[in-house]
């Protein structure tokens, strides 16, 4: 596993789409499991209190792009407060996807984008 360190905290990364990023507090050194949440509403509230969220979504339907005709992605936001950095990975579903890091307010902004393009939350 590869460790990533943003600010307060490192994320272990996943070697495989079925593992979760898991968050750990540079301050303490233990490993959080963050809440799962479903809802913009949920993010702000977890994230406000300062406590680990982490809200997956899936795209799996029609897409015109796609040579196929039909896409089938997942999108993940990882975060903690609004003055942390938020962990993204995204990508096909079955494959490890990429990661990249957005401030609060611009991963607020692609969660709404994603719902408005038909991202649901993930069933586990």
């Amino acid at each position: 596993m590869q460790l990533a360190t943003r600010g307060r905290w490192s994320f272990i990364a996943p070697t495989k789409i079925t593992e979760k990023t898991k968050p750990v507090s540079n301050e303490t050194g233990k490993v959080e499991e963050p809440v799962e949440v479903f809802s913009i509403a949920q993010v702000n509230e977890a994230a406000s209190d300062g406590r680990a969220w982490q809200i997956d979504l899936r795209f799996v339907g029609a897409n015109p792009k796609n040579k196929s005709g039909r896409s089938e992605k997942f999108w993940t936001l990882l975060g903690y407060g609004p003055d942390e950095e938020v962990v993204c990975t995204f990508g096909r579903i079955g494959t490890n996807g990429r990661t990249v890091y957005y401030d609060f307010n611009k991963a607020m902004k692609k969660l709404y984008e994603k719902f408005n393009k038909g991202y649901l939350p993930a069933a586990n």
